[in-house]
């Protein structure tokens, strides 16, 4: 009896013929993933903060409106204009700039020293703890008495603390990309290692003033003073940083000065940490030192003015981009 075997396909003997299988991974750690996540959050955020901006200018209109729902553990869902004009600040700050400013140093970052980040991995558990952390902390306002805290500092100490530990993991994502070439690296970097360890300070602060019982007096001017400094060294560091970057960038010329960025950079870092002394305005605090931050947030025009000027040189011959379709102009 014969026994008939099929034809055997050669191409099905060979494995390299196969396309090989996608491994799922729960955590993406490709190079650029983080960098797309914070935008893409970013994105999110800022949809998120027009819709409770809108809300809360409506609100103005009825500022005597309220609305409780108590509900299960003794806790009440409170609806009302000063919380909701304390979760369209933190939105936009947190939510927006914060994820904005986040996905510019893991952006820029790489360009500036010719290799990617030194994982992609941590900067993307950041990125998850970050924004859960945002909208955990959003969420428990309506169900929280923020007490003396301010809009920025409002979040209980808990949201506080996962913040900061996102800022310490990507703080470390930087040092460890950065690592020794941090001397020898472009202007942006500089600001951006400020603007991430004070960043990290000063929610680190804030969830100790959170926990620790103070005065109703200390917690506003505690509250207070990381508010302002939150403004003048994260988010106006970063601001800055990503201009430096994206000016010489769009307008294909070298930056204009390096001397005046690094004065630029060394004056905002003299004056920013003392800017929130300016808001400590109570008959408990000496008056000097108020004086101090006022005066502090005034000089800090000094380095404005010199980054505006620098920035301005570096675009000079190329003003037509300023006013076409491109990232200069946006």
């Amino acid at each position: 009896m014969t026994v008939r075997r099929r034809p055997v396909n050669p191409r099905k003997l060979r494995p390299y013929d196969q396309r090989p299988r996608r491994r799922r991974v729960w955590i993406p750690e490709g190079p650029g993933s983080a960098a797309i996540g914070y935008f893409v959050a970013a994105a999110v955020w800022l949809a998120a903060g027009t819709g409770l901006g809108f809300l809360a200018i409506a609100l103005r209109a009825i500022p005597s409106f309220a609305f409780e729902l108590p509900l299960l553990f003794g806790l009440t869902f409170t609806f009302d204009p000063p919380r909701v004009q304390h979760a369209f600040v933190n939105a936009v700050v947190y939510g927006w700039l914060s994820n904005a400013g986040l996905a510019a140093i893991c952006f820029i970052t790489p360009r500036l020293l010719g290799r990617a980040l030194v994982t992609d991995k941590a900067a993307n558990v950041a990125l998850g703890i970050w924004n859960l952390s945002v909208a955990g902390g959003i969420t428990a306002l309506y169900f929280w008495d923020t007490g003396a805290h301010g809009s920025l500092t409002a979040f209980p100490w808990l949201i506080d603390g996962g913040l900061a530990l996102a800022l310490l993991i990507m703080t470390w994502t930087f040092v460890r990309t950065v690592g020794r070439d941090l001397r020898a690296a472009y202007i942006s970097a500089w600001y951006f290692a400020v603007a991430l360890l004070s960043a990290l300070a000063l929610t680190a602060a804030n969830a100790v003033v959170s926990v620790v019982t103070l005065p109703d007096v200390a917690t506003a001017l505690a509250s207070a003073f990381i508010g302002r400094a939150l403004e003048a060294l994260w988010l106006l560091g970063v601001a800055v940083g990503t201009l430096y970057y994206v000016v010489p960038r769009a307008s294909g010329n070298s930056l204009a000065s390096t001397g005046v960025a690094t004065l630029g950079w060394l004056l905002w870092l003299d004056f920013a940490p003392f800017s929130g002394l300016a808001e400590m305005v109570d008959t408990s605090v000496p008056y000097f030192v108020t004086s101090i931050g006022s005066m502090a947030t005034i000089l800090l025009l000094a380095p404005a003015f010199l980054v505006v000027m620098n920035l301005l040189d570096t675009i000079r011959g190329r003003w037509t981009l300023a006013f076409g379709a491109g990232t200069l102009a946006f």
